[in-house]
């Protein structure tokens, strides 16, 4: 947990667009400026976590630089099906709370 004052070091993204509302650059919209506040902030990563399938929402972070830091095996459930978590990660360049600076 931050200590009062101080934000944490990583952000985490959370982008869901309508099957309908798909291809027309939403989710690029909402992920850009969801990467520019955490940057603006002064985090120094960003993460996502990705239902593994879900091929549109991987590439869609891999554009903006999103790399590939894991995967959790069956750690979700959606109608009856175990799913896989893809863990990814964005480098953002700020210090956040830095190594030692009372942040668990």
């Amino acid at each position: 947990m931050a200590r009062a004052g101080r934000l944490p070091v990583t952000a985490e993204d959370s982008v869901c667009v309508r099957a309908e509302r798909h291809g027309l650059g939403i989710g690029s919209a909402l992920l850009a400026a969801l990467v520019a506040a955490a940057r603006e902030s002064g985090h120094h990563a960003m993460i996502a976590g990705v239902e593994a399938e879900n091929t549109a929402s991987v590439r869609l972070h891999r554009r903006f630089g999103f790399e590939h830091a894991g995967t959790g095996r069956e750690v979700g459930v959606k109608s009856g099906r175990r799913l896989d978590l893809t863990l990814m990660r964005l480098p953002l360049g700020g210090d956040g709370d830095t190594p030692g600076g009372g942040t668990v």
